[in-house]
């Protein structure tokens, strides 16, 4: 079948399951809303953690005449249409429901910094940020040749972590699912066969018809413009995430500074769950699922957390994109606290690869800067750096770091989207050995246990608590769990 008569047929089986959809959606009961306690509402604003002055920083891209906002208290869709209209602008979609809704306004064009001012006066809005639009971090770096271990995988940032150790202890990543919000992921290369759930498309509309009638949704998209979004039941919900092309595919993408990956998320998702084989290289947690997700945009990863926590998905993320700087992003940051509190999730966030200062740390968010194989701080020939700062909570190899793309070719490269799936990896392991845990627990364990190598002066601004050790984080797991510890 050609990809045009596929295109067409998955154009045609949404149309009839969104029909289908509608129909059972009169008929079903709504589920009822999870709003949080009111007490609880002023608790989740974002208290700004990036230290240099708005000027200093360097501009993040955004999607042109596209601003996100959260209405204040019981303010409602209406009256904020009515007061983004005065300003020129239309109210495009909603994303979730009750009090951390996500409006997306489309201002008139050129207008956007205009509009954004104006809003931000206003006490009917509680919340705003820009549409930014996320870079993969890779860093600017040559391929080499890959040396292999008796594996089959690259040796050292396995060997930095302890993962063969802590395989041999019996955890390997066994029934854990790790989420790779990313470029997408090819599910058919030899070290990711086998080993990935459909996903989920953050960028389509299907994404914002799922959460039609979730305990985080509300009627979207052809729902909102009907006005039907209260009619509509657990059959949406059911039906578009089935109709959802998930992403059994990735993509060739380039970043800011040019640099191209043929297939990031392949390279990632590779990196935190690759099955140990013969060829190509293995991942720190070879057992571990991988739940692929493709979103690059705050609209998009919003989509993709809701979507996480209404359908029961993985408890581990990694998100290799960024920067991600709270206080520029209040509603995305919202969103992680959510995922974080609410979904018991753990987030490991590529720090960056800009050489910026990060400020404050954020309890419920894990930045990941990079090594070098000897623990030494990176600093690649263009001059710029790992990013650091109080919020650095672990680091991990960030140079020659071999993995594979989504054509099967051996790739040594390097950046912090490298180093953040390693430590998701070894959350992976930990949480196999002890499943009773906790996400704040696992991590607790990766904390306690981290690591320098010997002569390395430990700098928490640079290192967080250091490298992750699997095999004592596992050798912890396993004894709380045989003192029946945990949770």
């Amino acid at each position: 079948m050609s990809r045009v008569t596929t295109d067409t047929a998955k154009t045609l089986r949404g149309v009839v399951c969104a029909a289908l959809g509608l129909l059972i959606g009169f008929n079903s009961f709504p589920l009822q809303s999870e709003a949080a306690p009111a007490q609880q509402y002023k608790a989740y604003a974002p208290k700004g953690g990036y230290s240099a002055p708005v000027a200093q920083r360097r501009q993040l891209p955004y999607m042109p005449d596209t601003l996100m906002l959260i209405p204040a208290g019981k303010v409602t869709d209406e009256q904020v249409h009515d007061l983004v209209q005065e300003q020129g602008g239309q109210l495009e979609d909603v994303i979730g429901k009750g009090p951390y809704r996500i409006l997306i306004i489309k201002t008139q064009k050129g207008k956007l910094a205009q509009t954004e001012v104006a809003l931000k006066k206003d006490k009917r809005i509680w919340m705003m940020q820009r549409n930014y639009q996320f870079d993969e971090m890779i860093g600017d770096y040559t391929q080499e040749d890959i040396v292999k271990d008796k594996e089959g995988g690259s040796g050292s940032f396995l060997r930095l972590v302890n993962a063969p150790k802590a395989w041999a202890l019996g955890a390997t990543g066994a029934g854990q699912t790790i989420a790779i919000a990313d470029t997408g992921v090819a599910p058919s290369t030899y070290d990711l066969a086998g080993k990935c759930d459909p996903g989920y498309d953050a960028t389509t509309w299907d994404a914002k018809l799922a959460l039609a009638s979730s305990p985080m949704g509300a009627g979207l998209g052809v729902a909102a413009g009907l006005g039907l979004g209260a009619l509509f039941g657990l059959g949406v919900n059911v039906l578009a995430n089935a109709v959802n092309p998930g992403c059994k595919y990735d993509v060739v993408s380039t970043n800011a500074k040019g640099k191209k990956s043929n297939g990031h998320g392949t390279m990632v998702a590779t990196i935190a769950a690759g099955a140990i084989n013969k060829s190509h290289c293995c991942g720190v947690a070879p057992e571990a699922r991988i739940y692929p997700i493709r979103a690059k945009g705050s609209t998009a990863m919003c989509a993709a957390i809701w979507h996480l926590m209404t359908t029961g998905g993985p408890k581990i993320l990694n998100i290799s994109q960024g920067p991600m700087i709270e206080d520029d992003m209040p509603i995305q940051f919202l969103a992680f606290r959510l995922y974080h509190d609410w979904h018991h999730g753990i987030i490991f966030i590529a720090a960056g690869n800009s050489g910026e200062q990060l400020g404050k740390p954020v309890s419920y968010v894990n930045y990941v800067s990079m090594t070098k194989v000897s623990g030494k701080f990176i600093t690649p020939k263009n001059g710029d750096g790992s990013a650091s700062g109080p919020c650095i909570t672990f680091a991990a190899q960030g140079d020659k770091v071999d993995t594979a793309d989504m054509s099967d070719n051996d790739v040594c490269s390097g950046g912090t989207s490298f180093a953040a799936p390693t430590c998701a990896g070894v959350a992976a392991l930990v949480w196999s050995a002890n499943p009773a845990l906790t996400g704040d627990q696992v991590v607790l364990l990766m904390k306690q246990k981290a690591y320098l190598p010997a002569g390395i002066t430990m700098d928490a601004n640079k290192y967080g608590n250091g490298i992750p050790d699997a095999e004592a984080s596992v050798r912890a797991a396993l004894g709380l769990a045989r003192r029946g510890l945990g949770g």
